[in-house]
């Protein structure tokens, strides 16, 4: 889901001029990728991935709340979204196994993954940790 943000808007991180709600967890996904990626530069003896388990049929979209045809259609997707338990597969077999990937890897379910776009910047990783150290004050960590 990261692949569908343009890249943070460090500006406006409250999306207070521009919502939107697809947008929103588009770049929550990517500040996962980015948070996942500086941890490994940050904690270097702590392995960090990021991962996407796929869709996962969770009640996150509001689904239930949907009446009528826009409804209906909701329930049909989410049929064919994975059980939560299917989803966790990939995050259980990362945390337990030695997954041989360098730390802050990001991998799609079971297969690491090459990060691309605004998901390979650099500038964006250090940018995030800068931003998020303000706002939650010095942690000393």
């Amino acid at each position: 889901m990261h692949t569908r943000s343009k890249g943070i808007d460090f500006d406006d991180l409250q999306m207070a001029h521009d919502y939107g709600a697809v947008r929103a967890y588009a770049d929550t996904k990517l500040a996962n990728v980015y948070f996942t990626r500086g941890l490994a530069v940050r904690w270097p003896e702590v392995v960090s991935y990021a991962v996407h388990p796929g869709g996962v049929r969770t009640e996150l979209g509001g689904g239930g709340e949907l009446r009528g045809p826009a409804g209906w259609g909701w329930w049909l997707v989410s049929r064919l979204m994975r059980s939560p338990g299917s989803g966790a597969g990939p995050v259980v077999r990362l945390a337990s196994e030695a997954v041989g990937a360098a730390s802050g890897a990001y991998f799609d379910r079971f297969e690491e993954r090459t990060l691309e776009g605004v998901a390979a910047d650099d500038g964006s990783v250090g940018r995030l940790w800068e931003v998020s150290g303000e706002l939650v004050g010095d942690l000393r960590l």
